[in-house]
Parts: C-alpha cells; structure tokens; sequence
C-alpha cells in the first residue's frame, strides 16, 4: 500500500509512494546531488573549463607538405588549416615523424589524437593509453579506420607542458593527469564528426 500514512499509525513502507514492482524499503528516496543534482552549498572555487575551442582556418589542401611550414596555424598542435592528403601510418607514432599537414588531415576526418609525453605519465596511465589504442590491428585495416575518421591516434612527444593533450578538429584538451571519464567524453564528442561545433 503506498500513499499517506493513516492518522496514528507509523509504517514506513506506507509513507514512500513506490511506483516499482520491488517491496518499499525504509530509506527514503534519494534525489539531488546523490545523483549529479544542484547541491544546496555553495561552489567556492570555479573551475574553468580545459577545453580549449579555435576558429576554423579552414580545409586548406596543399600539394607540398612544406608549404605548411609557412602557414600560420592558431594552435599548436595545429587543429584546422593547410593539410596534405597523407596519413599517420600506424596508432602510435613520434610527434617527429609526423608534418602538422598531416595532423590536420587526419583531423579533419573525425580521427581523434591523444599527445602524450610516457616521461611524465605513471605506469597504470601509460597501460590505460595502451587499452584506449585497443588491440593491434593490421596496417591495412588501421588504415582503414583512419580515412572513414573512427581512429584514436598515440602522438608520443615532450614538446607540449602539459604530459596529456587530446586533439580534434578545432578542439584541444591539455590534460596534467589522466582521466578516463573526461577523455571518453572528448573521444564521444568528436570521433567521426570532425565538424561538430563548426
């Protein structure tokens, strides 16, 4: 029986409507910040947000990769602009190896790159990098992955402040420690759709 309690009388399973097919428990139902609601205390410090947002400078092809030495891109990494038709050829490669161009055609197809320094990352970051790159696959079909834009690419470097910096089309989350929750959230919101946001 649900509702209200009858004048003088104190159960609890008839005090909680109880709109499951489960017998009524005696705990109360739990609303607001048990479950991410607003939270009657005050935020005292606001966090600003690490993402870092860029206008487009567009989808520039280039015939020769060092025309985009010249180019003035308005990140780095860059996240937009001159690019080349070429692609980064396995799912963790150096930095050195790989022209910005590059970088912004792989971009611009919807593939998401993870720069990371292994120096400045403990070893349960550095296997949970390996478990997101997932199980090794044959060039032809990472290739593959990479042009239809559903590829999560492993930049190794020491160039970047941040040890942690995930990259998209025109989108850039420097990261001082891993978290898996706000890089599954960024993977979420940009693999394969280079274009969100635009």
């Amino acid at each position: 029986m649900t509702g209200l309690l009858p004048v003088g009388e104190n159960r609890i399973d008839q005090a909680w409507g109880d709109s499951s097919n489960t017998n009524p428990t005696p705990f109360p139902p739990l609303f607001g910040t048990a479950f991410g609601g607003p939270s009657s205390q005050s935020d005292q410090t606001t966090q600003k947000d690490p993402l870092l947002k860029y206008p487009s400078q567009g989808h520039v092809f280039v015939s020769d990769p060092s025309q985009c030495q010249s180019f003035a891109y308005s990140s780095d990494p860059p996240n937009s602009g001159a690019m080349t038709h070429e692609w980064i050829p396995q799912p963790q490669t150096p930095l050195k190896d790989i022209s910005n161009c590059t970088i912004v055609h792989v971009l611009s197809k919807g593939n998401v790159l993870l720069f990371v320094n292994p120096k400045k990352l403990d070893p349960e970051t550095l296997k949970a990098i390996d478990r997101l790159k997932g199980p090794p696959k044959p060039p032809s079909a990472f290739l593959s992955q990479e042009q239809i834009g559903y590829a999560v690419l492993v930049i190794t470097t020491e160039k970047y402040k941040d040890p942690i910096l995930l990259a998209a089309w025109r989108r850039l989350l420097p990261l001082s420690t891993w978290d898996q929750i706000i890089v599954n959230g960024f993977i979420s919101n940009h693999l394969g759709n280079p274009h969100r946001g635009e």
